[in-house]
């Protein structure tokens, strides 16, 4: 890294030992959150996350940041925001109250869905719920459909 060690220590304690700690805390994996950011990031046209393989993660992270021009702050500010719309997605922590519901069907939907709920999540935090709500009867309905099957083949 090109800063000097107070600063990046300082960044570290501020941003990324309190992701590395939400993580631990719920015994989440912080590689999947990282390859579902990248690909969130890379929108509107993004590799399919599976392009992202966990085991190279660390290394698309460093390309990523690279190409992140609002410097690296930003980029950890950003991070740390998501990771707790990530984990609240996956079941960890506080959801907003009116958001709540939909979030719930992202979930239903499991991991592979994560870029959607965080992309939902994070509209939602921008203050766009109502118009998000209703986007997402038509994934309640698939997700109300999805567990149906899912318990008559189970029967």
């Amino acid at each position: 890294m090109e800063l000097a060690e107070l600063e990046q220590r300082r960044l570290y304690e501020e941003y990324w030992a309190k992701v590395e700690e939400r993580f631990k805390a719920a015994d989440e994996n912080l590689d999947l959150f990282l390859r579902d950011y990248i690909a969130l990031k890379r929108l509107p046209s993004p590799a399919p996350v599976g392009r992202y393989r966990i085991d190279r993660v660390y290394d698309e992270f460093k390309d990523f940041k690279r190409s992140h021009t609002e410097g690296l702050e930003a980029l950890l500010k950003d991070i740390r925001r998501f990771s707790g719309y990530y984990l609240d997605l996956l079941g960890h922590g506080a959801k907003p109250g009116a958001f709540a519901e939909p979030m719930s069907y992202c979930k239903a939907m499991g991991t592979t869905h994560a870029v959607l709920g965080m992309k939902l999540y994070d509209r939602n935090q921008e203050g766009a719920s109502r118009r998000l709500q209703s986007k997402c009867r038509p994934l309640e309905r698939l997700c109300q459909e999805s567990r149906r099957l899912d318990r008559g083949r189970d029967a």
